[in-house]
């Protein structure tokens, strides 16, 4: 067992370091940014976890497998602020979704939007009601 969580724990150092690595020669490398981030997250070092995703975010604007990790941590650090902006980019997006416009409806409540979020429920009936119409 303790072999085990060794070599986990090696392997872990190893994918810094190599990720670490590929950031040296290529600061661009979006993806690298993404896994530094996951690393950090793992390890609870969430400050720096943050500035990788939003790092990642800088260079590739429009992934939503970052946005969606960014969220889930602004949510546990309790950053509703941060969490209701992404939540935004993430409506402008997919704005033909309901679970868009249903996480930017809790964003804007839990920042107490409230006109925002009464908004966004129209929104979200309006689309509602369109599904049901072609259905």
């Amino acid at each position: 067992m303790r072999a085990l969580l060794l070599s986990a724990v090696n392997k872990k150092e190893e994918s810094r370091a190599l990720i670490k690595k590929v950031l040296f020669k290529n600061m661009t490398n979006f993806t690298c940014w993404h896994v530094m981030g996951l690393l950090h997250r793992k390890d609870k070092e969430y400050d720096p976890a943050r500035r990788a995703y939003l790092q990642a975010l800088k260079l590739n604007s429009q992934n939503e497998s970052v946005l969606r990790d960014l969220c889930q941590l602004q949510m546990h650090l309790r950053d509703y602020q941060g969490f209701f902006e992404t939540r935004r980019q993430m409506l402008i997006k997919n704005s033909e979704m309901m679970e868009s416009w249903t996480s930017f409806a809790t964003a804007a409540l839990l920042c107490k939007e409230y006109d925002t979020c009464l908004g966004a429920i129209d929104s979200l009936l309006k689309i509602n009601e369109e599904t049901e119409k072609k259905k």
